[in-house]
């Protein structure tokens, strides 16, 4: 008998570790250090393990076994208050949750005998817990939103079933364990292929991005080869030109000296890029982009002033400017009079950036965030998501500000240089 208690309750400490870490692993990084992980993971569950066990005050072995898990801390390396502050957040959660349990089957219910079940049921509240939680700081409410949805479902019916198999009377206990046992077992598969799942989805959001990348990367060269083909040709022509020049002179016909130059000033403008910066980063988006709108029949007005060099990876400006720019020539296409309007410069360490635009369709903005009107909605919106989630990176304040005809987001990165 008491070895089957034990067994029971190693593994329920070991299947609260295991969401314990894999909520740790939303909020800190891991200890590079794998001696040190084991030893801490085998400390935090054994403790927990000795107070189920031994201790027989309800009380204090909810407070105890709470504690001894949060020690899973320990194996994670970040700055000391914020270690403190997931310490004090997991241990809260746990013995409050562990209470919760304890007044249902306890003060509502009226059992005295509710070890087994009050176990099962504490981790399956964990378990939504984890994963919103890490839902939310990861910022995955775009990805894969009707998996969530499945999964929160799931969750909910397989807890009811518990519920309402414990109160059949006429199940024994051991057949009851059995059944809730099996039902977190399945919900753990579904977490586990809804993680996955999401994941998938920022790996193939990232290999978009990487894609459009290079498609910027592609046309830049393919513009400066381009660019640098007709310098050739001009050099290779530059002495007929100056024969041309020099006989027009000598017959005095100054007016065709001045059109013969200005045709050739036209054609040397032509090998002059979009935008010409100095940041090989900014200006790279930046032509593909203007060209781009520059095909759909918007001409862009630019003021840019920054450095060569900026403390951002070419990775993330190129999502920050390739979505924004996407967003306003997407918004002008529709309107009768596009306008977009790109302000970027470097002012006391900070990278600012001000993409303005003209629009014609209804913004939806839910809870402080812009809604995309693009059908199907499924397979749009994730611009200024994105944006979003690089620019979280980095100390930084982002703003929309519109009125009934123009949009404008506004973007200070603060960047030592």
């Amino acid at each position: 008998m008491y070895w089957e208690v034990l067994i029971f309750i190693s593994l329920t400490i070991l299947l609260k570790s295991f969401i314990f870490g894999k909520l740790a692993a939303n909020y800190l990084n891991l200890c590079k250090c794998k001696i040190l992980q084991a030893v801490v993971y085998f400390l935090a569950i054994s403790f927990a393990i000795c107070m189920q066990f031994f201790i027989s005050n309800i009380w204090l072995k909810m407070f105890l076994t709470a504690f001894g898990l949060s020690i899973i801390v320990l194996a994670y390396r970040d700055e000391f208050k914020k270690r403190i502050l997931f310490w004090s957040c997991v241990f809260s959660s746990s013995f409050l949750i562990d209470c919760l349990v304890y007044v249902l089957f306890y003060v509502i219910l009226g059992l005295d005998d509710f070890g087994e079940p009050a176990s099962i049921l504490s981790i399956f509240l964990l378990l939504p817990i984890q994963l919103f939680t890490g839902r939310i700081i990861t910022d995955d409410y775009k990805y894969r939103k009707k998996q969530w949805i499945f999964y929160g479902i799931a969750l909910f019916l397989c807890l009811l079933t518990s519920v309402v198999i414990y109160l059949d009377k006429t199940i024994g206990i051991f057949s009851l364990e059995v059944v809730c046992g099996f039902l977190l077992f399945i919900n753990l598969i579904i977490a586990f292929l809804v993680e996955k799942l999401v994941e998938q989805s920022k790996e193939d959001i990232d290999y978009f991005v990487l894609q459009k990348q290079n498609e910027f990367y592609e046309r830049e060269l393919a513009l400066q080869n381009e660019k640098v083909e007709l310098i050739r040709s001009i050099r290779h022509d530059m002495k007929r030109h100056l024969n041309e020049i020099l006989n027009l002179a000598r017959k005095n016909q100054n007016e065709c000296i001045v059109d013969y130059i200005l045709s050739l000033g036209e054609e040397l403008e032509d090998t002059s890029p979009i935008c010409d910066s100095g940041n090989v980063a900014i200006d790279t988006v930046l032509n593909y982009m203007f060209d781009k709108a520059i095909k759909a029949g918007i001409q862009p007005e630019y003021s840019i002033v920054v450095p060569q060099e900026l403390k951002i990876s070419m990775y993330d400006m190129n999502i920050i400017l390739g979505n924004l720019l996407q967003n306003a020539i997407d918004a002008c296409e529709l309107t009768a009079n596009p306008q977009i309007n790109v302000d970027i410069r470097y002012v006391m360490d900070s990278l600012v950036i001000v993409v303005e635009n003209s629009y014609a369709n209804e913004l939806i903005i839910k809870e402080d965030r812009l809604e995309t009107t693009k059908e199907p909605r499924e397979e749009h919106g994730y611009g200024l998501a994105n944006v979003k989630r690089i620019l979280s990176k980095y100390d930084h304040s982002f703003s929309m500000v519109h009125d009934e005809s123009r949009f404008k987001i506004e973007i200070i990165l603060y960047l030592p240089y």
